[in-house]
């Protein structure tokens, strides 16, 4: 019996230097780890804004649409990531109520006996509601081995609850195995959460009022990690049923001391808008890799948008652009994609167009009445000088000497001027019937 204990005793002391060995804190920065820590354009451009340009329609599939409404109208919570014992992180996809007490340790594990689980914090008790959550967790229990991966586990069941900002194992030798002590830091009350655009100097289309709906049941709270999460989810969530389909928390800042949480958002503020130009096939490069070039000059689509550098991106906005822009009557489709700009926390939006042949000639000849034989040519072109200006001509010979002609010309809208005025003219010759 004495030859068993000593043996014991050893593996007991072994095992405590390679718990020794581990971060003297294993902190759980919860709130940090919260929302990814990225710059828009890394991520929000590359991932999440071009799958909004994939949702979004095309010029086409918006006039489509609009001409079938008298038929039919037709109108993201990751897991929490911990960090481990070790250092490296883990990901636990159960809640804690789901999780299965750990096996045995597999063969070739150093395991040592568990005298006894205190769980307190670094000040002294735990409130009894919070000891019994982190306990129903537990599964090293009294009078049981464990081993380092079980520690593991366990911790990242505690750090999973969500309500506290730190989680630490402090082993310490006894005669009857190694007694561990939890400490755990709870988070502080929740006051308020408001928020922080990015870039900083940048106007919120979300209001304070707002942010309260959403965050309200958890204030004068203490905070808990998992809700917060839960309600930074519906807080995305609400900035897509508005149309900011770029917009997304991207930080989550440390409590401050008196309660105050602050969100860093990225609402997809709009650096420049770019004008594409591309072929059937969607590809901006010919046969010959060669950039495709319009005739259209770039600020005649420009200006028949509403979303202007400075301005947030919003869905409907964009599909009011899309229809204005389709409407010139020069393109066979306009396609929205986007691309990071110079500032990481802003975006820049690309209307890529379809050019449509915009110029025709035609012949003919007849013979009538009152003209005789007679040959006629029209010529049409919806694309003057780039400007979407709209020339046309009209002429028509007789062999009895009377001719008929119509010119016109007319300019949509008189270069950026505010009031977009437009004008026509127009100078013929025709005969008329009474």
């Amino acid at each position: 019996m004495k030859l068993k204990f000593n043996l014991l005793l050893v593996a007991t002391v072994a095992t405590i230097c390679q718990i020794s060995q581990l971060p003297a804190q294993a902190e759980s920065t919860q709130i940090d780890r919260l929302v990814s820590q990225h710059s828009l354009a890394s991520t929000l451009v590359e991932k999440k804004s071009l799958g909004a340009a994939d949702k979004l329609p095309t010029a086409k599939d918006l006039i489509a649409q609009s001409r079938s409404k008298t038929r039919k109208t037709n109108i993201r919570r990751k897991p929490i990531k911990k960090q481990g014992i070790t250092g490296t992180t883990t990901q636990n996809t159960t809640t804690p109520q789901s999780q299965t007490p750990t096996t045995l340790p597999a063969k070739g594990q150093t395991q040592v006996l568990v005298s006894d689980i205190i769980i307190k914090t670094p000040t002294g008790a735990l409130a009894p509601e919070l000891e019994s959550k982190v306990r129903q967790v537990l599964t090293v229990k009294p009078g049981q081995p464990t081993t380092r991966e079980q520690l593991e586990q366990n911790l990242n069941a505690i750090k999973a609850l969500g309500a506290f900002s730190a989680v630490e194992i402090v082993p310490e030798d006894t005669s009857k195995g190694v007694r561990l002590s939890f400490l755990v830091t709870p988070y502080g009350g929740l006051r308020q959460v408001q928020i922080r655009t990015l870039p900083a100097n940048s106007t919120s289309v979300i209001k304070q009022a707002d942010i309260d709906s959403i965050f309200g049941n958890q204030y004068g709270k203490p905070l808990n990690a998992v809700e917060l999460q839960a309600a930074i989810k519906q807080l995305n969530e609400f900035y897509q049923k508005q149309g900011y389909n770029l917009a997304q928390v991207v930080d989550v800042q440390e409590l401050n001391a008196d309660g105050t949480l602050t969100l860093v958002i990225a609402e997809g503020l709009i650096e420049d808008v770019q004008v594409r130009f591309i072929n059937k096939e969607g590809s901006l490069v010919d046969d010959k890799k060669e950039p495709i070039r319009g005739n259209t000059r770039p600020f005649i689509v420009t200006r028949e948008a509403e979303l202007k550098p400075g301005k947030i991106f919003n869905r409907a906005t964009a599909e009011k652009d899309l229809r204005r822009i389709f409407g010139l009557g020069i393109f066979d489709d306009v396609r929205i994609s986007f691309a990071p700009g110079t500032d990481p926390a802003k975006v820049i939006l690309q209307l890529n167009v379809l050019e449509r042949k915009t110029s025709s000639v035609l012949f003919g000849a007849g013979i009538s009445s009152t003209s005789g034989l007679f040959g006629s040519g029209n010529y049409s072109q919806l694309n003057v000088g780039g400007n979407a200006q709209k020339l046309g001509a009209d002429l028509q010979i007789g062999s009895r000497g009377d001719n008929l002609y119509d010119l016109n010309f007319s300019d949509p809208w008189i270069a950026t001027d505010p009031n977009r005025t437009s004008y026509n003219v127009n100078i013929f010759q025709r005969r008329s019937y009474s």
